[in-house]
């Protein structure tokens, strides 16, 4: 979690739009005045009558503070992503470099998987990339960013940038369908499908077998992961950084193959 000074922005910033709310409200002396009885209502709410006590929380106030959640939680989930982007860039080796400006979507709060466009500085100096963003506030973000996205990074540093390749899908395809159909048979998921492949791998969607899917979706995921990343790198000697497989609910990918993720594990390094 970012540390405690990553909020203050936060905090000050709704401050200031309280204060200037107020400030330009054109009666804000009878906001005052109302804000003033508020207050000594609220001091004997359990001394008045239910009705009373519902005519205290009207729809302009309800909309208020919808309007005021919202934005807490996206400056919230702002000023973690920078925090966590920072991490991200010291586990890449890549000093620095300062965290400007994030483009994501209003969204992001309450959304598991998105593409937040972030903009880095060095003296004058600066790039923007692109970061993959999974997960979600109150559980940890799982941030990734691509090889080309990377080297962007690394130019405004003087820092040199060595691509990393995978052996030819052409190659990969049939491997992975030998070593999926094997669990299939094993009865340990029940159908699989590739769903795209990056620099770092490829990303599988698969549904578990029945017998599998009342276990911890996340550990399962993981273990179908590492079984594929072994076979292809060590069994068969082929270059592949990290496989991702997302663990996908059976009853809509099986009538429409709409993708419905409840669980994603991942083996291997990037």
């Amino acid at each position: 979690m970012p540390a405690l000074e990553s909020f203050v922005p936060l905090i000050g910033f709704v401050l200031l739009v309280l204060v200037v709310l107020l400030v330009t409200a054109p009666d804000r002396r009878a906001q005052l005045l109302k804000l003033h009885a508020t207050a000594g209502n609220i001091a004997h709410l359990r001394h008045r009558p239910r009705e009373a006590l519902l005519g205290v929380f009207t729809l302009k106030r309800a909309v208020y503070a919808v309007v005021l959640l919202c934005l807490v939680s996206y400056i919230w989930t702002y000023q973690s992503l920078k925090s966590e982007i920072r991490v991200l860039l010291a586990e890449k080796e890549i000093e620095g470099v300062a965290v400007g400006s994030l483009v994501m979507p209003y969204s992001a709060f309450f959304r598991s998987e998105y593409v937040a466009d972030a903009g880095f500085s060095k003296s004058r100096k600066r790039t923007r990339a692109d970061i993959s963003v999974s997960g979600r506030l109150w559980s940890g973000f799982d941030l990734h960013i691509s090889e080309i996205e990377l080297a962007k990074v690394s130019k405004i540093v003087g820092k040199a940038f060595v691509f990393s390749y995978l052996t030819d899908v052409k190659i990969l395809r049939p491997a992975i369908d030998r070593h999926m159909k094997r669990l299939v048979r094993n009865k340990q998921i029940d159908a699989f499908q590739i769903e795209t492949f990056d620099n770092r791998g490829p990303y599988m969607l698969v549904v578990l077998n029945e017998k599998n899917r009342g276990k911890d979706v996340k550990a399962v995921a993981t273990e179908i992961a590492e079984s594929l990343h072994t076979n292809l790198t060590k069994t068969r000697k082929l270059k592949v950084n990290q496989v991702v497989v997302k663990v996908v609910d059976p009853e809509p990918f099986n009538k429409t193959k709409r993708v419905k993720v409840l669980g994603r594990g991942k083996a291997g390094q990037y």
